[in-house]
Parts: C-alpha cells; sequence; structure tokens
C-alpha cells in the first residue's frame, strides 16, 4: 500500500532554466565583475570549481548560494529576484499533484539546499501540494543528501513508513532510481524526452495515476 508520494523537483516538477541562469551565468558574472576579469575566464575557474566541490571534495554545500559566494570571494549578493520569473512549472505539474494530493500524502525530495529551494517553491506555488520537504542538510550533525541513501533512510525515518510504502519520482537514474531502489523504494523516472521505455518509466506526469 502506497503511504507516501516523494517527487524530485528539477527537470521533475520545474524545468532547468533558472539554475542554468543562476550556476553558469549570475555567479560567474559576478565573480568576473569582483575579480576584474573576463567572462569566460570567469566561467573557466567557477565550473572548475563547481566541478573539484561536487565531485572531488563531495562537499555538502555544493548546491549553496551563499557557500558559493564566500568561497569564491564575492562581496556582491547576488539579487535572485531578477531571475526568479524564469522558474518554470511544467504543464502537467499542477495537474498531476493537485489530483495526487486527493488520496496521497506528497513530499519533497531534493537536491537544492534550504535556500535555493525556498526561492523555487515561493516562485512556483507548489508548496500547497506538499505535506513535508526534504533537502540536502545536515541534520544532527549529519550530512543527508540525494548523491547517497543518507537522505531517502531519513525520509523512511521521519515518515514512520516502509520502504516499500514509498513511491518516488524523478528525472536522474541515478539520485532518483539506483540509490532510493536499493532501500526497497519504487522508484518511476520521468524521462520527458521519450528516449526511454520500460516498467515505471513515464513520459508525462499524466501518466502516473494509471501506473499507480
Amino acid at each position: 500500500m502506497i503511504k507516501v508520494i516523494s517527487f524530485d523537483l528539477d527537470s521533475t516538477l520545474i524545468d532547468g532554466t533558472f539554475d542554468r541562469i543562476l550556476w553558469d551565468d549570475a555567479i560567474p558574472s559576478l565573480y568576473a565583475k569582483e575579480k576584474d576579469v573576463s567572462l569566460d575566464e570567469a566561467k573557466m575557474f567557477v565550473f572548475s570549481e563547481y566541478y573539484k566541490a561536487e565531485h572531488q571534495e563531495k562537499i555538502h554545500e555544493w548546491a549553496d548560494i551563499t557557500y558559493w559566494l564566500k568561497r569564491l570571494g564575492i562581496r556582491e549578493k547576488i539579487n535572485t529576484s531578477e531571475i526568479e520569473k524564469f522558474i518554470k512549472v511544467y504543464d502537467d505539474a499542477n495537474t498531476a499533484l493537485s489530483s495526487l494530493k486527493k488520496k496521497h500524502r506528497l513530499i519533497l525530495s531534493t537536491l537544492n539546499s534550504k535556500e535555493t529551494l525556498e526561492i523555487k517553491m515561493k516562485a512556483s506555488g507548489l508548496s500547497k501540494y506538499f505535506d513535508k520537504t526534504y533537502c540536502d542538510d545536515i541534520t544532527g550533525g549529519k550530512s543527508v543528501s540525494k548523491m547517497d541513501e543518507n537522505l531517502f533512510l531519513y525520509i523512511i525515518e521521519e515518515e514512520g513508513v516502509k520502504p516499500s510504502e514509498i513511491v518516488h519520482i524523478g528525472d536522474n537514474p541515478i539520485t532518483d532510481v539506483s540509490i532510493p531502489s536499493t532501500l526497497g523504494i519504487r522508484c518511476i523516472l520521468i524521462d520527458r524526452k521519450g528516449k526511454r521505455k520500460g516498467e515505471d518509466i513515464i513520459h508525462s506526469l499524466t501518466e502516473l495515476e494509471e501506473i499507480l
């Protein structure tokens, strides 16, 4: 029996435009201004730092805006309100969430930091559908992240359910399928480009009610 339906956020419920502008343009532009270097030079350095933080150092704060401004020595605060208009909810998201919420407890499980999650939820208007949101965080002195099973272990404990009573929907084959499925969570992959086919693969959120 399904007791909890978990959703990823980026590229599942909202598209990636905001993130691309924030990480690929806004922060490198601030760095170029702060250090008086060209934008190309700034991007080369900033992108290398992103890669190092996520894949080599595997730091918890790799998706945290405040962390990056400090790490890169950027004193100017980033005005995210200028790019919040680029937070776009997929057409099928509101319809699917509204219908599913009538029958199920819905939660959000995302790689976002608390800061970026707050920005996205406020701008998207999606908060009303979710009973609780879970993001990459330090809880009780321990890192909980979708990059490993810790976030999903934390969700199981907090929700007070068995792994078999949770269904998770997301777009990433690793963080949304491979990792949670090892815990016994049923995972549904959304492939909006329609390149993948198979059991528990959907191409639109409108397919969820039927597959569940």
